[in-house]
């Protein structure tokens, strides 16, 4: 059997080696900042990589570890960023020239929680200008405000923002895209008020697209993956008003109960007569529900 590479650990996986020694925070992050010198050329879906920052990221996790302080499950765990998520000291460009040198003062609430965690970033991620896009078959970045495929390059978790940007994402980079249904309420932190950007007393966040239908949150490998993500980065944001004052559930609880007695919702004449899709692609998708119908 091949042994499993360590950029094909999930972040379940990952932290289960990180806790109990046969693997470090740094051996991770050298063997991602690899992978992305030497696919990411071909890829351009990053647009800033933040090597040092990685690196300090990962010293710091692993002399947690050794200490016996566990900061949650994101301690010692590379990941990236869109582009739209500020980051203080670090540009946060929106992959638009008017913001190329945009360096935020603080961070947004979310990259403040995985800097809680221990979580180590490894840059920040191409995406429409301004995330302002939808799926196209023949452009660089094909799904929406979608950076490019998270399995070609080593991320474990990619930290979107969007109406669709991590659903479609993930349909096209074989991951796993995360959002509620309904667009109220939120639980994900956000700070993406119009008011966040126009008066400097506010903390920054996320570049706002859509008031009502934006959304942080994860795109990962597994299901496993996006419940922890989620659970990392849920919670009621007083600054943001489509935000609700609830507990937060545990994500993880329902992983083992399967999808029986569930229904699913298929508009198959969407993919069955939409422009350019093969007849492989739509037979993928009627076995997929076939699997799921069994």
């Amino acid at each position: 059997m091949t042994a499993t590479k360590l950029f094909e650990l999930s972040i379940a996986e990952a932290g289960r080696k990180l806790r109990d020694g046969s693997v470090t925070s740094l051996a991770l992050t050298e063997d991602a900042l690899a992978r992305i010198i030497a696919i990411d050329p071909a890829l351009n879906s990053f647009i800033t990589v933040t090597a040092d920052r990685a690196r300090a990221d990962a010293a710091a996790a692993d002399a947690a570890f050794a200490k016996g302080v566990d900061n949650g499950p994101m301690q010692g765990v590379p990941y990236a960023l869109k582009d739209i998520y500020d980051t203080a000291g670090i540009r946060s460009t929106c992959h638009s020239k008017l913001r190329a040198d945009h360096v935020p003062a603080a961070d947004s609430v979310v990259e403040t929680k995985f800097k809680a965690q221990g979580g180590v970033l490894l840059g920040k991620l191409a995406t429409h200008e301004f995330a302002l896009g939808g799926p196209k078959l023949r452009s660089a970045v094909s799904a929406g405000a979608q950076s490019l495929e998270p399995r070609a390059y080593s991320g474990r978790l990619l930290l979107r923002r969007g109406c669709g940007g991590r659903r479609r994402p993930g349909a096209h980079g074989d991951g796993i895209g995360h959002r509620r249904l309904d667009p109220r309420p939120r639980r994900l932190l956000r700070h993406d008020r119009p008011e966040a950007h126009l008066r400097p007393r506010l903390p920054p966040g996320v570049f706002p697209l859509s008031t009502t239908l934006d959304h942080c949150g994860p795109l990962s490998w597994t299901v496993e993956d996006s419940a922890i993500a989620l659970q990392v980065i849920a919670g009621y944001d007083p600054l943001d008003p489509a935000s609700v004052d609830c507990p937060v559930p545990n994500f993880l609880d329902g992983l083992a109960h399967g999808v029986e007695g569930l229904r699913i919702g298929l508009p198959r004449h969407f993919f069955a007569e939409a422009q350019d899709v093969s007849a492989e692609v739509v037979a993928a998708i009627d076995r997929a529900a076939e699997t799921l119908e069994s």
